[in-house]
């Protein structure tokens, strides 16, 4: 996608969407967010939480990684940022529900599935339990 594709479509944003939801917008500057949902999922550029789940600016707390993946934590060990945000979800914003969400065809899932992996994915996969 091209720079003027996205400067396009962020105009189009502000001269639809939140002209539409300005007084949303205003509340969430002002009260800040409060979601009730951490959404978890793919990075994948055909998934787009928001128009999935019909939901509305500050709803849903979303963390977007490859292959939404949750890597296991050990004690001791340091925190992913998939854990950190995860702790900033429930910790701070108070989320009540954590949606990991998958799709068809993912290829990071195929991957871990993958008998050829690198010696270092290989030691991931198998200390997250994938």
């Amino acid at each position: 996608m091209m720079v003027d594709s996205l400067v396009k479509g962020v105009a189009r944003f502000h001269r639809s969407y939140f002209r539409k939801n300005r007084s949303k917008f205003a509340e969430l500057v002002r009260d800040g967010q409060n979601p009730d949902t951490l959404f978890i999922t793919c990075a994948d550029s055909r998934i787009i939480p928001h128009a999935l789940t019909q939901s509305e600016p500050g709803d849903l707390f979303v963390m977007r990684n490859v292959g939404n993946m949750v890597p296991s934590h050990r004690p001791g060990q340091e925190c992913s940022s998939t854990g950190a945000g995860i702790e900033y979800a429930v910790s701070v914003l108070g989320v009540s529900e954590i949606v990991v969400c998958g799709h068809s065809h993912c290829g990071a899932c195929a991957a871990v599935y993958q008998t050829n992996h690198p010696d270092e994915l290989a030691q991931h996969i198998q200390a997250s339990g994938a």
